[in-house]
């Protein structure tokens, strides 16, 4: 599985509200996220979870390639199964939201496909694993994320951050980077866009990803 935007989005944008020290990447996949969390927070370890083998051995061997391998541990189990003996101050994750109609094939299309892990078990089986300060943080279109936050308020969690990602500055929203918690703050809500009208890269993103990228 290569490096996806929303993965580097999710990864390079998310921000716990409060002091955190022990993560979890629900569905790590390469586990780029957990990477970019563990060289963004110093002070945080970070458990990266996947249900696919090769996924779990491929973020194994990326996590054992970098600074901060002491600091990520990667574990293969469902997130519907898992259970952690003690609760994670922030669960992260770039969750399966396709739902196409026709069941995708091969394992990157299954890992992205909604059918494999319905957002209500995502965020019910999250939630079940926070602190009471903790907090939830995933990256979807619109849609998907309303339908996370359904679930999130039978919980008594509500939203405390969305990031709106736009493609470009005239393109319609199409991703969500949103937080839930228990907080009583208002709803903050800021906007992203990728790309300039011409095609490069706007200064708000490249401030917020170049810090990842390999320099000469």
């Amino acid at each position: 599985m290569k490096v996806g935007t929303d993965s580097l989005l999710l990864g390079a944008l998310a921000k716990p509200e409060v002091q955190v020290h022990r993560a979890l990447d629900v569905g790590t996949g390469t586990g780029i996220v957990a990477l970019l969390l563990a060289q963004r927070f110093p002070a945080l370890t970070i458990t990266a979870l996947d249900v696919d083998t090769a996924a779990k051995k491929q973020a194994e061997e990326n996590c054992a390639a970098s600074p901060f391998t002491d600091r990520i541990s990667v574990l293969q189990a469902d997130i519907r199964d898992y259970d952690s003996f003690q609760p994670f101050d922030w669960i992260i994750s770039n969750p399966p939201f396709h739902t196409e109609s026709r069941p995708a094939s091969g394992k990157r299309a299954l890992a992205r496909q909604a059918s494999a892990l319905a957002p209500e078990e995502l965020v019910a089986s999250s939630l079940a694993l926070l602190s009471p300060i903790g907090q939830l943080t995933l990256i979807g279109p619109p849609r998907y994320i309303k339908a996370c936050s359904m679930t999130a308020l039978q919980h008594k969690y509500t939203l405390s951050h969305i990031i709106k990602v736009r493609p470009s500055p005239q393109a319609s929203v199409h991703r969500w980077v949103a937080s839930w918690s228990r907080s009583d703050s208002p709803l903050r809500t800021t906007e992203l866009s990728i790309r300039e009208p011409g095609g490069a890269y706007t200064k708000a993103y490249k401030a917020a990803t170049q810090a990842f990228y390999l320099k000469d």
